[in-house]
């Protein structure tokens, strides 16, 4: 009887090991789903917006840069 119990309980043991390991490696495969989609969304975002591409910022003239258009000040004022 004392032999059925030990075996039964290292049955359990064994098994609820099992069932660990398993919702260790569902739990890391989703939040690995889960970087991969915030990391997409972040591209997506970026992309959207334009900082990836230094476009993110706008100055008081709506371009993007030293404040008229892509061409630093020095460079209009030469124009002159």
């Amino acid at each position: 009887m004392l032999n059925d119990v030990i075996h039964f309980k290292i049955h359990i043991q064994k098994k609820l090991e099992d069932y660990e390991a398993f919702v260790d490696d569902e739990v890391s495969h989703e939040l690995e789903a889960m970087d991969d989609n915030d990391n997409g969304l972040d591209q997506v975002n970026d992309a959207l917006h334009g900082s990836e591409h230094g476009y993110g910022h706008r100055d008081d003239d709506g371009y993007g840069g030293e404040g008229k258009g892509d061409v630093g000040a020095g460079a209009l004022d030469a124009m002159d």
